[in-house]
């Protein structure tokens, strides 16, 4: 969830010090049960400042390859399903 709240801010432009602070603190508690998390938020924080839309991008992708496909893939509810809205 840190993860990607700081990818969003990151895109918009709105990624402070106390973000960065935030994520980095987040990252070393999951340090241990989520393989290369640190590495992946090392590797962001380095590169936001220069290009901070491919810094998100990149954290966006690694956030969503620890969701299950399983979950990416099956509506929650039935508005999820409309056509119109996707």
């Amino acid at each position: 969830m840190n993860a990607t709240a700081a990818a969003m801010k990151a895109k918009s432009g709105s990624f402070g010090l106390r973000d960065q602070l935030d994520l980095a603190r987040s990252a070393l508690v999951h340090a241990e049960t989520i393989p290369f998390c640190c590495s992946e938020v090392e590797f962001f924080l380095a590169t936001v400042n220069g290009s901070p839309a491919a810094a998100a991008n990149r954290l966006l992708a690694f956030a969503q390859a620890l969701v299950p496909q399983k979950l990416q893939e099956q509506p929650e509810f039935d508005w999820q399903k409309r056509a119109d809205l996707q």
